[in-house]
This record gives C-alpha cells, structure tokens and sequence, in this order.
C-alpha cells in the first residue's frame, strides 16, 4: 500500500507537511477516512516507497529469526562454534516442535475419534463377547469331556432361552416409553414376572430329566435363578441406552464376559468341573448387576400401574415371538439331540458349533449394525434405490470376508478341534466342517432383517423367521435326532432352502435383477475356490511337518491369498467397505 498514490480528490484535501529525514523530502498525508482511520504516509516517488516497503519487510523477518533464536535463551554457545550452531538449531528445532505437537495432538485425536464412537465401542463389544465364549469353551476343553460340557450347553441353552425374554419384550417397551417415569417401577416388576416364569420351566424342566440328582436335572436347577438376576442388569442396562449412554452399556456386557472367564479358568483349575462352568456364570451376571448399578444409581419403587403395563405389553409380544424363533435357530439343535441322545452328542456338536459361530458373527453382526444404521437413514431419506444399492454391497463385502474362512474351516476342521480343543473332542470335527458351510450359506438370511424392515416389511421379514423355525425343527426331527453330524446337517439344510426363499424375497421387494444378485456373490465364490484350492496344493509339501506346523502354513498361505485378493477387489472397486 506504501507506493500507491491517493486518488486525485484525495490529493486535493490532503495537508503537505515536511518530514525530516534524508534530502528533506516532501510527503504527502492523506487525513482519515470516514471511519476514521489513521493516516496513510505516501512517497512522492513510487520507486522509494517499493524500497522502502521491502526494507520493512526484511526488517520484519530478521526480528522473527532473532526471536526464533532467542526462544529457550541462556547461556548460548560461541556461534562460532559447531557447539554454538548445534545449539541454535536445537533450540530454534525446540520452539518448532512446541508449535507442532499441539497440531499433532489435534489431528491425532481427530483420527482416533471413530474408534471411540459409540457404534465403534459397540461393535468391539460384541466381537469381544464371542471372542470370550469361544475362549471358554477352549478353557473347558482343557479340563471336560465332551459328556460333562454337553451337559453344561444343554442347561446353558436353557438358561440363556429364558433371559432373552428378559432382554427382550418389556426391555424394548422401556426405551420407547414418551413418560419414563410413569411406567420405570412398573416395567420393573412385570420384567420379574418373565424371569421368574422362565425360572420355573427351567426347574421344572429340571424335575422331568431327573430330579437333582441327576446331571442334567442338577446343571437345570443350578441355572434356575439366573433369568431372575439378570432383571436389575437388564433394567439398568434400558436406562444407560435411553440416557444415550452407549459405550458404557456396551462394555458392562464385555466386562461381566470377562469376569466370567477369569473365573471359569480359576474354579476348573480348582477342579470344579462343570460346577466351576456354572459359577462363572453367576460371577457374569454378577458383575453386570454391580457396574451397572453403580452406573444408574437408582433403585425401583413399590409401585405398580395396570395400566402401563398392557401398554407396555402390546410392544412385547411381538418382540417375543421373533426372540423366540431367534432361540430356537440358535439352540434348536442342542434341545433336540438333548431329548434324543446322551449329552455327549450336545457336547460335540456345540463345540463345533461355537467356532462356526465364532468365525462367522465376527464378520457378519459388524456388517448387519452398519446395515441398519445406513439403510435406516436412506429410508429417511426416500432413496429406495440406495437401498438396494447398500444391501447389495453388504452382501458382497459379507460373502468375501466370510466365504473364504468358512471354506479353511471347513477343509482343516479335524486339525484345528485336535489342536484347539484336545484330540478327546475329535468328534466335534465333522460337525465343525458342516456347520462351517451352513454359516456360509446363511449371509442372505442373516443380512435380510435391515432390507425388509426399512422398506415398510416388517411383516414379511416375521413371516420369514417364522417359516425359517418351522424348516428347522421339520428337518431336526427327521434328521438331526439321529446324531451331532445329522443335526449339522439338518441346520445346514434348512439354512441353504430359507437362504434362498429370503434372497428372492429381498430381491423382489427392493428390485433387484437375477445377475445384480449373482454377481454380489462372485468375489466370495471366487476368493473361496482360491483358499480352497491352496488347501489342496500345499497338503502334500506339509505333510511331513508336525500338526501345528502343517496347520499353521496352511492358514497363513490362506490368509495371504485372502488378503491379496481383498486388496485386488478393492483397487477394482468391486467391493467396498460400508459407511454410516
């Protein structure tokens, strides 16, 4: 601004005044503007004003370096000196640093923020909860044949049958109460009343198999009272996801499964045996009880409102109907070879039946949350087509992480049950082996919840559970009552026919054609036949090697080939990863 000259009116109403300095040279101050501010010295000459500006400018800069120099100043070496140099620059290197780690610090907190996101936390938590329960039954593996751990699944079954009702039903009825307050005691006590139905069918259950003294009717009673203990965790846990409270409702359930498992591995080193299984349980229950409380800090009163309660109530039927078709998919095998068979068969088949489980909800529950969190905002939205867009990527992304995993499951079940469960557990392999392929074929069944429901079908999507139940209780009777392996494949049966009639149903209601749901499946096929294949081609180059060595090459060339390929179909963009 210094060489600009003032506009010829501004020359008019400008005051000369002599300025002292070299040559005694005239300049020009133009007065304040109209808002004013201060006056603006201008050269006659344009060429000095440049000069001058730029001698400014320098004079400006040399300040800046010598407070850059002057930053952390004492005793400073002779400049002269390599001490001097190193010395300035290690200071001048210092203040630099000063000014960046805060930066730093930002962006680094800005990149770690998603990871501690609600949705984040909870994902980690659930990955985490299957993580625990297949580390116990390894833990149980160490210590139990497969006769004392059936008879521990088959009154677990039981027990966790009768607290999804708990979790379930009057739980949702609590989150979506307008008044909290009138209704808090009341859903409190009705939620006692679904525990302790479900307490008494376990006893009573109990009392049919044999009484207490027998195995099963003694591990029955034994878990009788949990429904009941789980009421206060599960009302706690309402108010903690209603407060917005989301991480720590999350971690409450990794920190009880945690707990649990520490003292599952102290009560059967204690030689507890399966009674060692069942305290873990209480110790579980235990610690959700007490960190939620203390999370809450609040008590239920002796209050009760009828009223409230059949409100209530028409939210919980429904929920119950589909957590009870939910049970029995999950646990309908174990009741009928429990019914038909000793309780070896159920040991074996729910310990092949755990690392199936394992292996697929790790990938499949983080993609089924992202589903219902992004198609429920397109459905906000209107964007039907996105929709179908979404769910076909979610396919496709479940397909190719889980495919190929199912597919080494189920070509090195016997090495790996010898080698994480014990070789006394052996018979648990072919039923690691079917089950493997029946979790691979339930991608479409398991993704359909989201699809159906946020498109106005929630109808349909029932009917469709219900039909899945129906399937698998026809094909248990006819086939699975016979043996573990049969009942794997009865699952495996049923599973494969309602995965299809689900993916024509999705299909058609979203508008999807027969190649845009072929080809959502390819990357898994072809990822699957890769892995499979390597299987093949390196089992005759291990087999001189040890068990664990042979597994182990077997797995990490797998991984290799998988982690190859999901870098390929992600460069081509032919999967891509979900966002919210």
């Amino acid at each position: 601004m210094g060489g600009q000259r003032p506009s010829p009116a501004g020359l008019g109403r400008a005051r000369l005044r002599p300025v002292a300095g070299r040559g005694a040279a005239l300049r020009h101050r133009e007065p304040a503007g109209p808002r004013g501010g201060g006056p603006l010295r201008l050269a006659r000459d344009p060429d000095r004003g440049y000069a001058r500006a730029a001698a400014r400018g320098l004079a400006r800069r040399r300040a800046a370096r010598r407070r850059l120099r002057a930053d952390g100043a004492g005793d400073r070496p002779s400049p002269r000196s390599a001490g001097g140099a190193a010395g300035r620059h290690g200071r001048a290197g210092g203040a630099v640093t000063a000014r960046i780690a805060p930066l730093a610090a930002s962006a680094l907190t800005r990149g770690l923020a998603p990871m501690a996101s609600p949705f984040a936390v909870g994902v980690a938590a659930r990955a985490g909860g299957q993580i625990i329960a297949f580390a116990l039954v390894v833990v149980a593996a160490r210590h139990l044949g497969l006769d004392a751990f059936g008879t521990y699944a088959v009154a677990w079954a039981g027990a966790v049958i009768a607290t999804s009702f708990v979790y379930t039903g009057f739980y949702h009825a609590l989150l979506r109460a307008d008044d909290l307050e009138a209704c808090i005691d009341t859903l409190f006590w009705v939620k006692i009343a679904v525990a302790g139905a479900g307490g008494a069918i376990l006893a009573a259950a109990g009392l049919i198999v044999g009484g207490p003294g027998a195995p099963i009717g003694g591990a029955l009673f034994a878990v009788a009272p949990l429904p009941l203990l789980a009421v206060p965790t599960a009302w706690n846990e309402a108010q903690l996801w209603r407060a917005g409270r989301a991480r720590a409702a999350s971690l409450q359930v990794l920190a009880g499964e945690a707990t649990g498992l520490a003292a599952a591995v102290a009560a059967l080193d204690a030689g507890l045996g399966l009674w060692g299984l069942i305290l873990s349980r209480y110790v579980a229950s235990l610690t959700g009880l007490v960190v939620t409380s203390a999370l809450v800090r609040r008590c239920p009163r002796a209050r009760f409102a009828a009223g409230e309660a059949r409100t209530a109530s028409r939210t919980a039927w429904p929920l119950w109907g589909t957590t009870g078709i939910g049970m029995f998919s999950a646990y309908g095998a174990d009741l009928v070879l429990a019914a038909f068979l000793a309780p070896a068969a159920v040991g074996a088949y729910r310990s092949g039946a755990r690392i199936a489980v394992t292996a697929s909800d790790v990938v499949l529950q983080p993609v089924r949350m992202l589903g219902w969190s992004r198609l429920a905002r397109l459905e906000r939205e209107g964007d039907r087509d996105g929709i179908a867009r979404s769910w076909r990527g979610d396919v496709a992304l479940a397909c190719a992480m889980l495919w190929p995993a199912s597919t080494g499951l189920a070509l090195l079940a016997e090495p790996l049950v010898v080698l994480v469960f014990d070789p006394s557990w052996a018979a648990a392999a072919p039923v690691l082996a079917v089950l493997a392929l029946a979790r691979a074929l339930s991608v479409p069944m398991a993704l359909m919840e989201p699809a159906l429901m946020c498109t106005g079908r929630g109808a349909l999507q029932f009917r469709l559970r219900l039909a899945s139940g129906a399937a698998l209780l026809l094909a248990l009777l006819t086939l699975g009552r016979f043996g573990p392996v049969e009942a794997a494949w009865a699952v495996t049966i049923s599973t494969g026919a309602m995965s299809l009639v689900c993916l024509a149903a999705v299909a058609r209601v979203l508008g999807l054609s027969a190649r845009a749901v072929a080809t959502a499946f390819l990357p898994g096929a072809g990822l699957a036949a890769v892995c499979g294949s390597s299987v093949f081609a390196l089992a005759a180059l291990v087999a001189p090697l040890p068990l664990l060595a042979a597994t182990l090459a077997h797995l990490a060339l797998g991984a290799a080939l998988w982690a190859a390929g999901m870098a390929i179909l992600f460069r081509l963009k032919v999967i891509a990863l979900p966002r919210v």
